[in-house]
């Protein structure tokens, strides 16, 4: 069973997008959580997703639903692990616990 994971926060940063295989891009971006303690998460949306930031900036209050995804793999014979936050929803948020979808395509 997957739990649905969500979010929210200040968008910080928002980056190009890159093309990392010839099948594969992806676009990052950070959210600042709110807080005493807040956390920058950084976050991204792959392959035909990454336009979706195109419509965000710098300084918007965001809500976003995410797959938490990790991998290992092997280098100079030790294991290592990765993990990544895979964004598929984003909605401009009120600040205030409200949300009001940023446009109607599902993601």
């Amino acid at each position: 069973m997957s739990e649905q994971l969500s979010i929210s926060g200040i968008i910080t940063e928002i980056f190009e997008e890159k093309q990392i295989t010839e099948k594969f891009k992806k676009r990052e971006f950070v959210i600042k959580t709110p807080g005493e303690y807040g956390q920058d998460i950084l976050m991204q949306f792959v392959q035909d997703k990454t336009s979706i930031l195109n419509g965000y900036s710098i300084g918007q209050t965001v809500n976003c639903k995410f797959n938490l995804k990790g991998r290992g793999y092997e280098k100079d014979g030790a294991k290592r692990y990765f993990t990544t936050v895979e964004c598929w929803f984003i909605e401009v948020g009120t600040g205030q616990g409200d949300t009001q979808p940023a446009n109607d395509m599902p993601y």
